[in-house]
């Protein structure tokens, strides 16, 4: 069969059609080919996360590879391969990371909410005691940041009230004498008069006072807060054991990888070193014994055993026994 002849023409008109490809259109297609840029890729599909939520980009692992190239310069498939080991492991190993900082931030948040839940449950506990007297319950709803909410909820209705109708309501006073009976706040709020501006007036003294206290019990007990969370720095429970596993796994792979990558390269280089050839030259020209000599020096040997064996002083060689 006779080949074509490729002419310069054909040759421009096959480059100008090869401009106009669009490549792959369909999903499937795009799907096919999106690792074709990627070097190798025996690793990268199996370490990069593809979709969903976790999604990771192709073109982070790829500059992390190409950054590895650029500073091993590997020769052949072998050392790409092993360059690619290295680049899955470091991925692997960030990915780990973002696991642990996930695991602190969960941590943190449930000692957060169990710091608030133990507040709450020690705001009730105060209050259920059946045996409390007028002054503990002003004491808990003055200094308790549970109670001083409650406070600040009920005064707050209050100047809304006043707002509407001119005074509070009598309902509203009810619940602020029980919880404030003691307090200097309560002679305050049964006293208000003069117009409604001065009694909205009195009423910001008083909430901006609590919120003074509530800050103030906040920040006394913000101290607890900061101790729960710095015994959460560290990932505890089987996630965390499970984590340094998975970091220590791949740390080994690691070094190993790297420790081959150069034990290669090595003898890459050794090999194509003036010391290589020096060294190859005296193997090759090494002198070697003659057959005659090898035979002489066996039997001289075998004289010698003999001669001990039956108890004589063994005469020497023939040269010496020439001596």
């Amino acid at each position: 069969m006779r080949k074509s002849v490729l002419t310069p023409a054909k040759l421009k008109a096959n480059r100008s059609n090869a401009l106009k490809s669009t490549g792959p259109r369909t999903s499937e297609g795009k799907l096919a080919v999106r690792w074709n840029a990627t070097k190798h890729g025996i690793f990268a599909k199996s370490t990069l996360i593809s979709g969903g939520d976790g999604k990771e980009m192709e073109e982070d692992f790829q500059f992390l590879i190409n950054n590895l190239v650029e500073q091993y310069q590997p020769i052949g498939a072998i050392e790409h391969i092993l360059i690619e080991r290295i680049a899955s492991s470091y991925w692997r190993l960030g990915r780990a990371q973002r696991a642990e900082i996930g695991e602190l931030q969960k941590s943190l948040d449930r000692g957060k909410r169990g710091q608030r839940t133990r507040d709450l449950d020690e705001f009730a506990q105060l209050t259920a005691n059946p045996d409390l007297t007028i002054g503990d319950i002003t004491a808990i709803y003055t200094t308790n940041p549970e109670g001083l909410l409650i406070v600040r909820k009920y005064l707050r209705q209050g100047r809304s009230e006043v707002e509407g109708t001119g005074s509070i309501n009598e309902e509203t006073l009810k619940v602020l004498r029980t919880i404030l009976h003691r307090s200097d706040i309560l002679p305050q709020l049964e006293n208000l008069s003069g117009t409604k501006k001065k009694k909205l007036q009195t009423l910001d003294r008083l909430l901006h006072a609590t919120e003074a206290r509530y800050h103030e019990r906040e920040e006394e007990n913000q101290s607890k807060t900061i101790a729960n969370f710095e015994a959460s720095m560290i990932p505890n429970g089987k996630a965390g054991r499970n984590l340094l596993r998975y970091e220590t796994t791949i740390e080994r792979q690691l070094y190993r990888a790297i420790r081959e990558l150069e034990r290669l390269q090595e003898i890459r280089l050794f090999r194509g070193s003036q010391e290589s050839k020096e060294y190859m030259y005296k193997l090759q020209n090494k002198p070697t014994k003659r057959k005659d000599d090898e035979n002489n020096s066996d039997n001289e040997f075998q004289g010698r055993e003999c001669e001990e064996h039956n108890g004589r002083k063994p005469l020497g060689s023939s040269r010496e026994r020439r001596k």
